[in-house]
């Protein structure tokens, strides 16, 4: 009998599709994305510009990658790349900068770079199991959240230069001097910046009412004291109603307390302050406002200002309270009445 003769072919003559990735990570920075694509047994590296054109050159590289792809919430930066990449169909997972930090720092080495960054992003994509939703911001969601950003910007700049030429006039008037022409524009121009941030303000508003279901929410959260159509608006856009409890809406707007406790130690716990800064600014303007305006509120307050609590502290526990009181609001659908309200 013959036997058949085998033809063995070498394995690299084997046409093999590649492995697909584990997992990206995304370091962005304003102007470059650092970027960690993690196979099973390698990781490559590469850097494209924080551009559109860079942004699909990395498309083409990913091709069908259907791994999550890891990145920082960077402000406004991650934003453009985050949007391009969701729309392309990728799993984008945008997270707390406070995330990825116990990542970065795990490594004994005393590493900081953009390279080594992207890498612990990556690794987050392999073995942390509880990664956010995935990112599905349309353009207007992010329309919206970048006017707030510029709200935000402009208002601290406001307050900044209100307080330096108030300075400045103050000074002058005791020296029995008279304010010069530059000094008088610039007390003009804060002027038309004030304006223009009513005007961006009552845009913000607006693109939030397009929103027709959230409108009798809306109505609801403005009829609690202190609570304005703006900061209403934000609540209501920002705020999960899905939420079990108010302790999470606490915890999102950085109202609540850390614990700092060793042993037998315990130490004066502070605020947070790791949630949506803007937000908790707001609602520290609705406390004072509350506390200022509304009777019953302003009792309380003047109670908390005697049992020890400084002028913050009660603005800081009455803004929490306002917050306890629009949960409770929203969730029974029924405006606010004093009678459901308890100062304890």
């Amino acid at each position: 009998m013959k036997r058949l003769a085998l033809d063995i072919l070498p394995l690299s003559s084997l046409s093999m599709r590649p492995l697909p990735p584990v997992s990206v990570g995304i370091d962005v920075s304003k102007d470059t994305l650092a970027i960690a694509i993690r196979f099973s047994d390698r990781e490559e590296h590469l850097t494209v510009p924080n551009t559109l054109n860079g942004i699909t050159a990395l498309r083409r590289k990913l091709r069908e990658c259907s791994c999550p792809l890891i990145m920082e919430s960077t402000g406004r930066y991650h934003l453009l790349s985050a949007f391009l990449l969701n729309e392309a169909g990728y799993d984008v997972r945008v997270i707390n900068p406070l995330q990825a930090k116990r990542y970065v720092s795990a490594s004994i080495r005393k590493v900081k770079s953009d390279r080594t960054d992207a890498s612990a992003l990556a690794q987050m994509g392999v073995t942390d199991t509880d990664l956010p939703e995935r990112f599905i911001l349309g353009k207007r969601e992010i329309q919206i959240r970048q006017k707030v950003g510029l709200l935000a910007g402009l208002e601290r700049q406001l307050q900044s230069i209100t307080h330096t030429l108030k300075c400045y006039a103050e000074c002058h008037e005791e020296l029995g001097l008279e304010l010069g022409k530059a000094e008088l524009a610039m007390i003009t121009l804060t002027g038309e910046m004030r304006r223009e941030k009513e005007r961006l303000a009552r845009e913000i508003v607006r693109l939030i009412g397009e929103d027709i279901e959230s409108k009798p929410l809306r109505e609801l959260a403005c009829s609690v004291p202190g609570i304005s159509e703006l900061t209403g608006s934000l609540l209501v856009h920002f705020l999960s109603l899905h939420c079990e409890s108010p302790k999470q809406w606490i915890a999102f707007v950085g109202f609540d307390v850390s614990v700092r406790e060793s042993g037998t130690w315990k130490g004066r716990g502070k605020l947070s302050k790791r949630g949506f800064p803007y937000l908790r600014k707001r609602l520290f303007s609705a406390g004072w406002g509350a506390a200022m305006n509304h009777p019953s509120f302003r009792a309380y307050y003047d109670r908390l200002k005697g049992e020890g609590s400084s002028h913050r502290e009660a603005i800081v526990i009455i803004a929490r309270k306002l917050l306890r009181i629009l949960f409770a609001v929203l969730k029974s659908g029924h405006p606010f009445s004093l009678d459901q309200c308890r100062f304890s």
